[in-house]
């Protein structure tokens, strides 16, 4: 089973909009997608389930289909919306790289046709015994998908997040735009620039409906990826 990795150049980028928006459409397109959501802070107080979960997992197991337990999509989760480490220190609990491993073991081994996993905050997220999850990414050899907000500074942020990637020798799989405002000055021409300087190709956008609620509009590439995850 094939694993990808969704990452974002910060934190509230678009990461979970984006992975709810494919896993939809995944599920549209006929296949039965898993999400993995490793570690988390911040809980909702009341969802379908009558648990405590946090909102980015409960929004991912709903837009998946509904058929992994909470656990499976969420093994780590704290309650204070906190950076994780520093939420793990405050309770006294181990957010080591190893426990990362050993919490997600069972998660990584469910059957479907294709597993997004969804990382927390940015590339480099902290884990304590400094860490960080992209190590764990690296020692799964995940390949990688980034999320690039189109504004102030993301070209910056695009460009170090990417050097993160090389430095483990991971390989981005392509990037996906997040457009907030289509009438941000000089939009195409940053996209041109991320184009031209990221190594992996733009798998699509994402732009505000006439809902005000995100679209996403796909490109070529992840259309031939959707029909490689289809044929494998």
């Amino acid at each position: 089973m094939r694993w990808l990795f969704v990452t974002a150049t910060d934190t509230d980028a678009g990461k979970t909009t984006f992975a709810r928006l494919w896993l939809e459409r995944l599920c549209r397109l006929g296949m039965r997608p898993a999400a993995l959501k490793p570690v988390a802070s911040g809980v909702v107080a009341e969802n379908p389930a009558e648990q405590r979960a946090n909102g980015d997992a409960l929004a991912l197991q709903k837009a998946a289909g509904g058929w992994q337990s909470m656990n499976q999509v969420n093994p780590i989760c704290f309650d204070a919306p906190v950076a994780p480490h520093i939420a793990a220190e405050r309770v006294g609990e181990p957010l080591t790289l190893e426990t990362v491993e050993r919490r997600c073991a069972d998660a990584l081994n469910q059957l479907a046709d294709v597993g997004l996993v969804e990382g927390a905050g940015g590339f480099l997220l902290p884990l304590q015994g400094g860490h960080t999850l992209a190590d764990w990414v690296a020692l799964h050899r995940l390949e990688v998908i980034l999320v690039v907000p189109l504004q102030l500074g993301c070209l910056n942020h695009a460009l170090l997040t990417s050097e993160a990637m090389g430095r483990r020798k991971l390989k981005l799989l392509g990037w996906v735009a997040n457009i907030r405002d289509p009438n941000m000055p000089c939009l195409q021409e940053n996209l041109r620039y991320l184009e031209e300087m990221l190594p992996g190709p733009r798998l699509a956008h994402m732009e505000p409906g006439p809902s005000g609620q995100a679209v996403l509009h796909p490109q070529q590439d992840l259309l031939t990826l959707e029909a490689a995850l289809r044929n494998s």
